[in-house]
């Protein structure tokens, strides 16, 4: 199978369409995952490491290297992750400036580059978005990050946060990741909470000419079980992310 290229204005690239995400269920596959897209022609990695994962990011930024192959791919992981409080059981917040710090230099040291093509994180809509751009920026113009892009963000805060940006001399938001379409028939987001990919959001998406990013993982391809008396305790999540162009 070949994996088709998309050109992507907003990027100022020319990606494919399927996007590698590895994961570290089975870190022992990580090399050979990556040889095989490489060979059906593709050229994107996503890097999640939510809940604090590394292995999957050091072994892809290994892979890079080894093979001289980092100009060639583009890469994009997510920023401000919510944390976990084990003592209180609660979720941390994370959307400030000082995690959008914190994250972009450990994915950048963690995958062994100068540089990410991409970093997208999810709103906090009762907080304020400045601070976070603001770090955002700093971290672009010390050429750290190529692009920014959002998930989970409202129409009116994506506007709001692109005029920021623009007023400010920095480049506009560049990407939406949504959980919606690489389903077959999308319905609603995968979670309760997430914002919809609906006509309001579709609409904007080409006015503004956003990259539109479609997150798939084990909710749409299934969970993978490899042997073992509890396969819970052997699931392999098999993930990657569709660049979709919207017409």
């Amino acid at each position: 199978m070949a994996i088709r290229l998309i050109d992507i204005p907003s990027l100022g690239r020319r990606l494919a369409n399927l996007m590698a995400g590895p994961s570290s269920a089975d870190p022992d596959q990580h090399d050979a995952g990556l040889d095989a897209y490489l060979r059906m022609g593709g050229n994107c990695l996503h890097l999640h490491g939510e809940g604090g994962e590394t292995h999957s990011r050091r072994a892809a930024g290994a892979w890079l290297n080894r093979h001289q192959l980092r100009s060639e791919f583009f890469v994009c992981t997510q920023i401000c992750h919510d944390a976990w409080d084990e003592v209180k059981g609660v979720a941390v917040n994370r959307f400030d400036g000082a995690a959008v710090q914190v994250d972009i230099a450990a994915d950048l040291e963690l995958t062994r580059t100068d540089h990410l093509d991409l970093v997208y994180l999810d709103d906090s809509p009762d907080r304020a978005f400045e601070p976070v751009l603001d770090a955002i920026a700093h971290a672009r113009q010390r050429g750290m990050v190529r692009a920014f892009g959002v998930r989970n963000w409202s129409p009116q805060r994506i506007r709001a946060a692109d005029a920021y940006l623009r007023a400010s001399g920095q480049p506009g938001i560049a990407a939406i990741v949504t959980t919606e379409l690489s389903l077959a028939r999308s319905t609603a987001p995968l979670w309760p909470g997430y914002i919809p990919f609906d006509d309001e959001m579709r609409g904007l998406a080409i006015e503004m000419e956003f990259a539109v990013f479609a997150h798939l993982d084990d909710f749409t391809i299934g969970q993978h079980f490899w042997g073992g008396r509890r396969p819970t305790e052997r699931a392999t999540r098999m993930g990657c992310t569709m660049a979709t162009p919207v017409e």
